[in-house]
């Protein structure tokens, strides 16, 4: 299509411009679903949906938020705020902006985080599980006490773990897994993960 053509649609009022560069062909409030997807055309090849957006992506929350998070490789940039069509604004840093506000993040290795053959695109459920900010903000709360109180109440027992007791307390997260699994009938029994593994001795 041609940019004459485009403008055409524009000044017809057929279309409507997201951002610079992406349209939507059809005038009024874009849902959010919508929103995420122009704001993932809008940061180019790489971007993806994260934090608190993969989170409803994935279904891990029962509202949408009330911004975007997107991630893009470190090596790229997004336009100005000055430069972004009405309605938006990329901010850095969570700073309050009129619309929809969009937060950019870069990072180094967003490919192996993004979850495969999935549009909007968005990080892993792994990646966007383990960030604290998704189950611990807003909505994610009380959802997670929802469920934490229909888990107990079912016989169920939950287990919480953030990302820096996985990073840093892998042996120690092992081994509580191990101590209820032992507790529940489990009989096999928990490997050293190497010299300086730190499971206690005697536990399963």
């Amino acid at each position: 299509m041609t940019p004459d053509a485009i403008r055409w649609l524009l000044r017809s009022g057929r279309w409507q411009r997201v951002h610079h560069g992406v349209y939507a062909n059809h005038v009024g409030r874009l849902d959010w679903p919508a929103g995420v997807s122009a704001a993932l055309l809008y940061c180019g090849d790489g971007a993806v949906a994260s934090y608190g957006t993969a989170a409803r992506l994935h279904g891990l929350l029962d509202q949408d938020p009330h911004g975007i998070e997107v991630l893009i490789p470190a090596n790229r940039r997004v336009t100005r705020p000055s430069q972004i069509g009405p309605g938006a604004q990329i901010t850095r840093g969570g700073q309050i902006a009129r619309g929809t506000q969009i937060t950019v993040v870069t990072c180094a290795d967003v490919a192996r985080r993004t979850a495969p053959s999935r549009w909007p695109s968005r990080t892993t459920v792994e990646d966007t599980v383990l960030d604290g900010r998704v189950r611990h903000e807003g909505e994610g709360v009380f959802r997670d006490r929802t469920r934490d109180n229909d888990t107990t109440i079912s016989g169920k027992v939950t287990l919480r773990f953030g990302w820096a007791d996985v990073d840093a307390q892998a042996c120690e997260v092992a081994q509580d897994v191990g101590l209820l699994l032992s507790s529940r009938g489990w009989r096999g029994g928990l490997k050293r993960c190497g010299p300086g593994c730190r499971l206690r001795t005697g536990s399963r």
